[in-house]
């Protein structure tokens, strides 16, 4: 199998100009639609459910994953352009969005096994998921100690930026003993 990374123009280049223009039509629509009541929902703590299924319902969630995988293809250039305007309208879901994008390319980033890769784009992608983490400097990275042929989690994490409406959430920490002694493991 081909590597997603290698099929995907993401990782360098530039965007062109249709799909800048496309991509920036759609985050304009979205940022209107995310403008309504997002100081009301600030002010008041209330979840985002209803304001993180725009993202879904426009496709921003699918926005870098390859199409061959059932996502739109887009580029990182793209990427960042829309989080900046869905910002203007509503940061605390720009935030969301950009943690995403951060975290659905963990699986490139940390993955070693194209296939699986390529499993959790694609259902990623089929499923509209979105992605965030616990890595942060406010908790310390969870203990993750080897248990005979397995590993055992412990830990508590304060922290976790739209975790309480996303679906994916991405944690992890240095490994102790094990065939995994020293590495950083994460897991989703």
């Amino acid at each position: 199998m081909t590597s997603v990374v290698s099929e995907n123009r993401l990782w360098s280049g530039h965007a062109d100009r249709a799909e800048i223009d496309r991509w920036t039509a759609v985050a304009e629509t979205a940022a209107g639609e995310l403008a309504v009541g997002a100081l009301d929902r600030d002010r008041q703590n209330q979840r985002p459910f209803e304001a993180v299924q725009v993202l879904r319902d426009t496709g921003l969630v699918n926005l870098l994953v390859p199409t061959a995988l059932g996502g739109f293809g887009g580029h990182w250039e793209t990427a960042f352009l829309v989080t900046r305007i869905l910002a203007r309208a509503d940061a605390s879901i720009a935030q969301i969005l950009g943690y995403h994008y951060l975290n659905q390319a963990c699986v490139i980033f940390y993955g070693r096994d194209t296939a699986v890769q390529s499993a959790w784009l694609q259902r990623s992608a089929e499923n509209r998921w979105l992605w965030s983490d616990s890595f942060n400097p406010v908790s310390p990275d969870l203990d993750i100690v080897a248990d005979g042929s397995e590993y055992r989690l412990s830990g508590l994490k304060r922290f976790a930026t739209g975790a309480s409406v996303v679906d994916v959430v991405i944690a992890g920490g240095v490994a102790t003993g094990g065939i995994h002694d020293g590495e950083v493991v994460l897991f989703a």
